[in-house]
Parts: structure tokens; sequence; C-alpha cells
């Protein structure tokens, strides 16, 4: 919980690889919170943790709607 914590404030971050990790279910719902409070990230790999395949599809669900999000703001 303290690593999503210190990503929540880096506007600049868009993409976070913990894979193999020992991340438990508890991480996954701290790392899908911090993708929804954060819309600068866009891919977050969690793979081979031991999360629930739920929490991974809606941090996969919730970084396509950040990029979304995004490109709707960006200036072209």
């Amino acid at each position: 919980m303290q690593l999503a914590k210190c990503f929540k404030g880096l506007r600049y971050l868009e993409s976070i690889n913990l894979k193999n990790n020992n991340f438990e279910a508890e991480a996954g719902d701290t790392f899908l919170y911090l993708v929804k409070e954060n819309p600068h990230i866009l891919k977050c790999n969690l793979e081979m943790n031991m999360i629930k395949p739920n929490q991974n599809a809606e941090i996969e669900k919730t970084c396509k709607l950040n990029k979304q999000i995004i490109a709707q703001i960006s200036v072209p």
C-alpha cells in the first residue's frame, strides 16, 4: 500500500510494471484505487501476483478509460 501511495501524485507516470512481486488481493484493491485516482496511469501490469483475476480485469478496464480521458483532453 505504501508503494501505491508513492505513485498517487506522480502526474507524469503513465505505466507501472509490478509483475511477479507476490502482491496479494489487498494490493489489487489498492492499485485499482490508484488508477482510478490518477487518470495519467495508462498501464498497470500486476500479472503473476496473487491478486484476484477480477481485480486485474478492473485495473485494465480503468486504464483503458484513463487512455480515453487523456485522449479527450490532449491538444491535437
